[in-house]
């Protein structure tokens, strides 16, 4: 989600801005219409948008394996600011108002899909407190975690009951209600990686990073450090790799004019944080067309075998009508990464137009 508070524009953008908000009200383009009251699964459609092409990835070989735009007329739609890939092929994705859309990887059958709201506290009635941001899952156990970003709270969902816990950790109580747990991963050994969105309103800064040495909920103590990344750009989600690294997925707010905004994945190593330092990084991927340029905020990982992964991504389309809730995936070969031939295969692979299976 994105705040447009304490936007500072220089005069000339201004204006444009002012002139091209009040076309968005005039015209009423900016709010989704007309929806329905009710969710229906047969009303969720998914149209493939973009095909296949090779991507100019800093590391190993990666390829765009399809975009694909969702859709429902559905109220409670949209908005999706987290990703989970569950290990049946469905997808977990969550939302700014506290809804869960389970549906099933495009041009494969996984059951129907279905939206429904995240179980919690009812006494919490207002849309910020129901601001899912994150999430991440335990492989073994099935257990999940959500962070809440206008709360500062992780809650941890169990697999086997319909019980649930939640902590607010006080190294996050300080963090702005707009920029909370903006990212969560649980690590192989248990750990928990938490990212802020870092700035305040449209002024990106450094994020606060946690790594608790346990799972939060159940009282970890973090590790505190800080992501530094290009000049703009702000975290939205994180994706552990099979190597241990992960990747990170930034967004750029880019005012006044659509396609409003940029995105970029970064990869960097758990391993190499240290109290109160920053945290290092190497850019991977800058999106550029064919890649459409839109609201990216969740990712998740699909492990190949083999040092190849599937990388899925989706889209906040924020209930606009200028939005969309388009999913990505992208096919990334980390195995080739030390291949000094790569350069070589990459050209010849361009020349025949092959790309790998879906």
């Amino acid at each position: 989600m994105w705040d447009v508070g304490g936007l500072h524009l220089t005069s000339a953008k201004r204006l444009i801005a002012v002139a091209f908000l009040t076309f968005l009200i005039v015209e009423g383009v900016w709010c989704r219409s007309p929806v329905a009251p009710r969710w229906q699964s047969a009303d969720f459609q998914v149209s493939r948008i973009v095909s296949r092409a090779v991507l100019p990835a800093t590391e190993g070989d990666m390829h765009l394996l399809g975009v694909w735009q969702l859709s429902s007329r559905a109220r409670s739609f949209g908005g999706y600011s987290s990703l989970l890939a569950l290990p049946d092929g469905r997808f977990w994705a969550f939302s700014d108002f506290g809804w869960r859309l389970a549906f099933s990887q495009p041009s494969r059958s996984s059951g129907a899909p279905d939206l429904q709201k995240v179980p919690g506290d009812p006494k919490l009635i207002k849309k910020w407190q129901h601001d899912i941001e994150s999430s991440t899952r335990d492989p073994q156990t099935g257990d999940l975690w959500l962070g809440y970003e206008g709360m500062n709270m992780i809650r941890r969902h169990s697999a086997t009951s319909n019980e649930w816990a939640a902590a607010f950790p006080p190294e996050m109580e300080h963090w702005p209600k707009n920029s909370g747990p903006e990212s969560l991963q649980r690590l192989a050994d248990g750990r928990f990686l938490v990212l802020s969105e870092g700035g305040t309103g449209t002024r990106p800064g450094p994020s606060e990073g946690l790594l608790f040495d346990k799972d939060p909920v159940a009282g970890g103590v973090p590790t505190r450090f800080r992501l530094i990344p290009p000049k703009g750009y702000r975290p939205t989600d994180l994706a552990l790799l099979p190597d241990g690294r992960v990747l990170i997925l930034l967004r750029k707010l880019d005012l006044p004019l659509p396609p409003f905004f940029r995105s970029r994945l970064l990869i960097a190593d758990p391993a190499t944080i240290r109290e109160g330092e920053n945290w290092s990084w190497q850019t991977l991927l800058d999106f550029a067309p064919p890649i459409p340029a839109e609201n990216y905020e969740g990712m998740d990982i699909r492990d190949l075998g083999g040092g190849a992964v599937d990388i899925w991504i989706i889209a906040d389309d924020n209930q606009a009508a200028l939005e969309r809730t388009l999913l990505l995936k992208l096919r990334w070969n980390i195995a080739l990464q030390n291949n000094s031939s790569r350069a070589k295969d990459q050209a010849h692979e361009k020349a025949r137009g092959t790309f790998p299976t879906p």
